[in-house]
């Protein structure tokens, strides 16, 4: 098994893998946007590869913020992924390990672990902090039947409730506004499982 950094040559296997290990509905476009064009772009991203082929992804998403009082470059890992067929064999290890070496300009690593990947992290000796409620809303409704009005309506309402605004973009991320209730864990562990 090979693990290194991803190159753009590399794009079209990353997203589907992603389609197949995590989210079939993942798009060519959603990628491009998170990890090459966002405001702090480009992501890091390991991959791992068996005989040639794409098996495994860890990216993280480059964040300043405040910690302490202090400016500092955060990072949020987005969509681990094995496939299907290696899980269980740790890849998702071997990238992390990857990330935690070489990944170096980041001072703060920070995720919202989903059901497959918190065991991963809490191998490695992650640590949970706590608990985040998650907002999600919809933009760009295409199909106006019974239940899309009803998620658009309280999915906005929603976000008004959290500080947020009407202004539609095509994507969004809701995060809070401080991490303050948070700093004193984040300056306990650089390596932190939300």
């Amino acid at each position: 098994m090979v693990i290194r950094e991803f190159t753009e040559k590399d794009l079209d296997a990353c997203v589907e893998l992603l389609r197949a290990g995590h989210d079939p509905g993942f798009s060519r476009e959603r990628f491009v946007w998170l990890h090459l064009l966002n405001p702090q772009a480009p992501s890091r991203i390991a991959l791992a590869l068996e005989n040639e082929r794409l098996i495994g992804f860890y990216a993280v998403i480059k964040r300043e913020m405040q910690v302490g009082g202090k400016l500092c470059l955060g990072g949020r890992d987005i969509d681990p992924v094995v496939h299907p067929a290696h899980r269980g064999k740790g890849v998702f290890g071997l990238l992390l390990e990857y990330g935690l070496e070489n990944f170096t300009e980041i001072d703060v690593l920070f995720n919202f672990a989903n059901v497959l990947a918190r065991p991963g992290f809490l191998k490695k000796g992650w640590r949970p902090i706590g608990n985040l409620r998650d907002y999600i809303f919809q933009t760009g409704i295409e199909n106006w039947g019974i239940k899309q009005p009803l998620a658009f309506t309280l999915s906005w309402s929603r976000l008004l409730l959290v500080g947020g605004s009407l202004e539609r973009k095509s994507v969004e991320e809701v995060y809070p506004r401080s991490i303050k209730e948070y700093e004193q864990m984040f300056q306990q562990t650089a390596n932190t499982l939300i």
